[in-house]
């Protein structure tokens, strides 16, 4: 614990973490809201979603060369977190209005797996940040953090978010719990890069 007590980077890493886990508890009850919301029957979530998530795992695959080959460029690479920041948090407030219409959530996911992977720019941004003998314990402390509160966040959205019998505004809760830390998220990894991966930085911060 020495290393997250001494880097200021690493603590904004972990509270974005937290934070981002706990906006992906919305996903365990995706399929059940898609049922009591709007009528689905079970398992037309997993039919609909299935074909957008295989494309945006094979249309990540066909870009990554070209997106490994662009991020290397440092104003690239900030210029594209930015970017796919404020286009995710976008689609994320559209999302809010889904108990009016299923649109609302299937749209702003088919333009989102449009979208490129970042090349492994963000992984390589936070491995800059540590020497050598330190990158196990930064990684580990991610993983334990993300372990923990997936399980826990799941947990929140089916017991105390998600209401099958709410209607309207009262069904927005659990996606509007979601876009609240999904935003706080966003919000820190915009800070850290400005703070840590600015091309104006002659060299990435390292900290013990």
């Amino acid at each position: 614990f020495k290393l997250l007590a001494s880097s200021t980077f690493l603590q904004l890493r972990l509270l974005q973490m937290l934070l981002l886990q706990l906006g992906n508890g919305w996903e365990s009850v995706q399929d059940s809201f898609m049922i009591s919301s709007l009528g689905w029957g079970p398992g037309d979530w997993d039919l609909v979603n299935v074909p957008i998530s295989s494309f945006r795992e094979f249309w990540g695959m066909v870009t990554s060369g070209t997106m490994v080959l662009w991020v290397t460029d440092p104003a690239n690479r900030f210029w594209y977190m930015q970017a796919s920041l404020a286009f995710g948090s976008v689609m994320l407030l559209i999302q809010n209005f889904a108990p009016w219409d299923a649109a609302f959530m299937l749209i702003p996911r088919c333009l989102l797996a449009l979208c490129p992977g970042d090349g492994g720019a963000d992984q390589a941004f936070f491995s800059s940040q540590f020497p050598r003998e330190a990158q196990a314990s930064a990684n580990g402390l991610l993983t334990a953090v993300d372990n923990v509160v997936s399980g826990v966040s799941r947990w929140l959205y089916a017991r105390f978010l998600f209401d099958p019998a709410a209607r309207g505004w009262s069904a927005t809760t659990p996606l509007l719990a979601r876009t609240f830390f999904t935003l706080a998220a966003n919000g820190l990894c915009l800070y850290s890069w400005w703070r840590y991966g600015r091309p104006s930085r002659a060299e990435p911060r390292k900290e013990d």
